[in-house]
């Protein structure tokens, strides 16, 4: 399953869009960079299935922002952090 939300880096405000691709055991977190500050941000669930957000805000929807593809498990390679179809799904 894949859940979106929009962060705000708490230590320079730059916007991100993250796809994040839940994994198998909790608790989980993944982490990237922020593109601005360097700032390490961390999002995932903990043990109880409650969203972890480390460095960062939970923010409305917002336009042209970043795409962070994470996932728990798979590493992304930083080329491929931003693609649009690194986590396809099937259309019925």
């Amino acid at each position: 399953m894949i859940l979106g939300n929009y962060v705000k880096c708490s230590g320079c405000g730059h916007e991100y869009r993250i796809r994040y691709n839940v994994g198998n055991n909790f608790p989980q977190t993944a982490s990237f960079f922020c593109k601005d500050c360097g700032e390490t941000i961390t999002y995932g669930f903990d043990v109880d299935h409650k969203l972890i957000c480390e460095n960062a805000e939970i923010a409305t929807s917002l336009d042209g922002v970043d795409v962070i593809n994470l996932h728990p498990e798979l590493s992304i390679d930083d080329t491929r952090q931003s693609a649009q179809n690194i986590f396809l799904r099937l259309i019925f």
